[in-house]
């Protein structure tokens, strides 16, 4: 009862996914501790009761065939435990799942109990539902930063929120039909809410799955009609139909006042079937197997199509695809599809058996209930990535169908017999309490684990490095096996070695010492990241990110930076950040003519990708042909006019050309596009210095000052300025840093 009420609403503030870890993790909890007392009163009596299902069998069947999709897997630790790759699709989450099927069916006792247990989990995922449509209209409840934002809800994404009333909105019809006069109030206040929300959201994969949800449900009332003469309940459930069959038809219609939906954008069926194709190129048993439960972004990085780079998506990178059927081919393979479809068509044979031979009007209502979000829920596999709190109420409604299509229990006796069989049995049965009781400890370390890592991240953002980088090296201690952990800790050491050299308080011997043991121990943790999960491309993003800081300064640096990039470059090989990143190498290196056979790679790939078009001027500056280096520019310029920081930097280049009237007009189009560009303000100061505009060029450093009141370096040129200096008297020449457009896991840290 406390997990079907507790998991549509659960959520906790305390980690970095505070919605599907922690629904794992109140699953886990009280899933084990269920599980361990039914089996301890079992071991108590004696005795073994075993639901003889073939339904239950089709459940293990889909558990063994993740199992071994788990075994194959790209990544094990990720495919098991679920965090940091998905929390919903990992083998200890299908387990959790499985576990809280068995326990459903063998301990309800009647249908009575187990009308009160849905009626729960329908009020509860009800209240959720106008919880999220409350965010949506930006009435917030919560004091937390993150419930602020009006996508935030319990459920998951506004599309999926709809999904949900969806293939609930049958099942609540069906026990307000029958239930006491108090429920039956609220249970029908609970479906007329739900349609409403389906009003609200108005998206179409859920009123797909409402329309045939209610199908089932209308046939199956129609079925008891006809036995018993009674036609009166059948007009709502019609009139449900039409509506939804009405906003298919007519798309761009919707109820004024309705909330905005959040835009989804994920891969396509084509894009996805081209990815299972690569993966069976590649190697063919995972077109057996799969990639391994949760890996789908694995996958999606490496064999995506190269013509998503025309796009604003084209440096996304999704942990799910166009619909959950699809994201298990590419994970669990044919075994895990076949094994998965094998019990969504057996839970329906043997729903539609038992209901065709009810009598019982109230047996048959409850029935048809689960048996119509049964088949909602399932057809929602074909139409859209499953969340958690999808696949929760699909083993909530299997273990129903479970309960009532079952055979009577099978009793194993440890009583009768030989001694030997019973000490046996109750050993066997001590063995899985032990077993299930050392992977709660575990479960609970790695918790407490990412409990401290976020309090880490959290204090960095705060600015203090050394409390973040304890909190994220306890965290390492406590789980070094989470790569991310490793890989945000070698960017807080690098950040730490920045600061060290910029503390100019330091005995100059002891900030150099200071200096190499940050260095050292960053180096450290972006190995160990990528040992930890050398299949993720972020971890050898951040590998080369740190060493490409480190050249000049450790032997060897630039080696180490060039095999991270390619070893990314191999892991995602449509992108060209990485190929980017090689030719910056370079350029640092001063190897300037390979820098620019890699960043034309880069623009092979991605035409208007800034950072390539810009970094080749620098080399061909780097060789001293300016004339060159500012062509480039102009032709990037071409490609995408709106690019404020391709702007800006060919504005640094006419500056250092002497060419000041087209410096200015780069640095106003870029200050244009954005009135808080620092830098290209900054520059713009310094240009109108040089053409005598002084009242320009204050305007200008007053703004820049505006925006960085910290900089000493801005107002010491408005002291200049004011007095009647140049602008850089007594500062030399500004830095020019390259442009940088940096994937998830470097601009989270920077």
């Amino acid at each position: 009862y406390a997990l079907v009420v507790l998991l549509p609403l659960w959520f906790l503030p305390v980690t970095q996914n505070v919605l599907g870890y922690q629904k794992q993790a109140l699953l886990i909890v009280l899933v084990f501790a269920g599980f361990a007392a039914w089996l301890a009163k079992q071991v108590q009596e004696g005795e073994l009761r075993v639901q003889k299902s073939w339904l239950l069998l089709a459940g293990a069947g889909v558990l063994f065939a993740a199992g071994i999709s788990t075994i194959f897997s790209l990544w094990q630790y990720g495919s098991f435990w679920g965090w940091p790759l998905d929390v919903t699709d990992n083998f200890l989450s299908l387990f959790g799942f499985f576990l809280f099927a068995i326990l459903l069916s063998h301990v309800v006792k009647d249908t009575k109990q187990l009308s009160y247990l849905l009626s729960g989990f329908v009020v509860s995922g009800t209240v959720a539902t106008l919880y999220a449509l409350a965010q949506m209209k930006g009435i917030a409840f919560l004091p937390f930063e993150f419930s602020g934002v009006k996508t935030f809800n319990t459920i998951g994404s506004t599309n999926s929120v709809g999904i949900f009333a969806a293939f609930l909105l049958p099942l609540a019809w069906s026990l307000a039909s029958f239930a006491s006069r108090v429920w039956r109030g609220v249970l029908w206040a609970a479906a007329f809410l739900l349609f409403g929300s389906l009003l609200l959201l108005n998206f179409e994969a859920a009123w797909i799955v409402m329309i045939t949800g209610l199908v089932v449900l209308l046939g199956f009332d129609m079925w008891n009609a006809r036995k018993r003469e009674q036609f009166g309940r059948i007009s709502l459930p019609m009139i449900f139909i039409l509506v939804g069959f009405f906003f298919l038809v007519v798309n761009g219609v919707g109820i004024p006042g309705a909330p905005e939906r959040q835009a989804e954008i994920s891969p396509t069926w084509r894009g996805e079937l081209a990815i299972v194709q690569g993966m069976a190129g590649e190697n063919p048993l995972s077109l057996a197997v799969g990639s391994g439960p949760g890996t789908f972004v694995f996958d999606y990085t490496k064999f995506r199509d190269a013509s998503l780079n025309d796009t604003i998506f084209w440096s996304a990178r999704f942990e799910k695809g166009a619909a959950e059927i699809l994201d298990w081919l590419v994970t669990k393979g044919t075994l895990g599809v076949f094994a998965l479809l094998g019990m969504i068509g057996l839970g329906l044979f043997l729903g539609i058996r038992r209901l065709l031979t009810e009598e019982d009007s109230a047996a048959l209502a409850l029935g048809a209930g689960i048996l119509a979000s049964f088949a909602g829920v399932s057809l929602s596999f074909f139409l859209y990535p499953a969340n958690f709190v999808f696949w929760f109420t699909f083993w909530i409604l299997a273990s129903c169908l479970v309960f009532l299509t079952g055979k009577k229990m099978h009793v194993i006796s440890f009583k009768r017999g030989p001694s030997y069989v019973g000490f046996a049995g109750s050993l066997g049965l001590l063995i899985v309490l032990m077993a299930e009781f050392g992977l709660f400890i575990v479960g609970a370390q790695k918790y407490y684990a990412e409990v401290e890592y976020t309090r880490g991240i959290q204090t960095s953002r705060q600015e203090n490095i050394e409390e973040a980088i304890a909190k994220v090296e306890h965290a390492t201690e406590l789980n070094a096996s989470a790569d991310v952990y490793w890989r945000d800790l070698g960017q807080l050491y690098l950040e730490q070695a920045n600061q060290i050299v910029t503390n100019q308080t330091l005995p100059e011997d002891v900030r150099r010492q200071q200096i190499e043991v940050a260095v050292d121990r960053a180096t450290r943790a972006v190995q160990q990241a990528t040992n930890a999960a050398p299949r993720n491309v972020a971890n050898w993003n951040v590998r080369g990110l740190i060493y490409r800081n480190l050249i000049g300064a450790l032997p060897e640096a630039e080696k180490f930076a060039v095999t991270s990039y390619e070893q990314a470059l191999a892991l995602e090989p449509a992108s060209p950040f990485p190929l980017t990143e090689l030719g910056r190498v370079k350029i640092l290196s001063s190897q300037a003519q390979e820098a620019i056979e890699y960043l034309e790679k880069a623009i092979t790939l991605k035409s208007d990708y800034a950072p390539a078009h810009y970094l080749i001027a620098v080399a061909y500056d780097q060789m001293g042909n300016q004339a060159e280096a500012i062509r480039k520019l102009e032709d990037a310029k071409l490609v995408t006019p709106g690019d404020t920081g391709l702007a800006f930097q060919l504005g640094v280049l006419y500056y250092r050309q002497q060419e000041l009237g087209k410096a200015r007009d780069e640095f106003e189009r870029a200050k244009g596009v954005n009135l808080r560009y620092s830098n290209a303000r900054y520059m713009l100061g310094l240009v109108y210095d040089r053409l005598d505009r002084r009242q320009d060029a204050i305007a200008e450093f007053a703004a820049v000052a505006a925006l960085n009141p910290d900089n000493q370096e801005v107002r010491t040129i408005l002291s200049n300025l004011a007095a009647g200096r140049a602008a850089l008297d007594g500062i030399g020449q500004p830095s020019t840093p390259p442009i940088q457009d940096n994937p998830e896991e470097i601009e989270q840290e920077e």
